[in-house]
């Protein structure tokens, strides 16, 4: 994924995307979609940035709700922003247990995670 920070400084333009990351477990050919730890790329004309924080009172796990932001909103001509946001939650991600999706279903056990980005 660093391919994609690399792409963003190289365009200097934030791009408008959705990364939806997924726990795959190839060996018992099991895909879990964690929809609910997507993160979008939104752009808007103004110049503050908004960063998009998990919603309160909602029924995600502790680790979720902690560490975890949904999305920014950014002037795409603030491309370094976007890029060092994406590279945070990557790395914050990618660190992530996800014990309770583990633990609900076996074949995940397991599992790694991997990306898809709708642009």
């Amino acid at each position: 994924m660093e391919e994609l920070v690399k792409l963003i400084i190289d365009s200097k333009v934030a791009p408008s995307i959705l990364i939806t990351p997924y726990l795959i477990d190839p060996k018992e050919k099991k895909v879990y979609e964690l929809y609910y730890c997507e993160f979008s790329v939104e752009l808007h004309m103004e110049k503050d940035n908004i960063i998009k924080k998990q919603k309160e009172r909602n029924m995600l796990s502790k680790e979720i709700n902690e560490k975890l932001f949904r999305g920014i909103i950014v002037n795409e001509a603030n491309y370094m922003f976007a890029a060092k946001k994406i590279q945070e939650y990557l790395t914050i991600i990618g660190n992530m247990e996800f014990l309770e999706e583990k633990e609900a279903s076996k074949e995940l056990k397991n599992a790694n995670i991997y990306y898809q980005i709708f642009q």
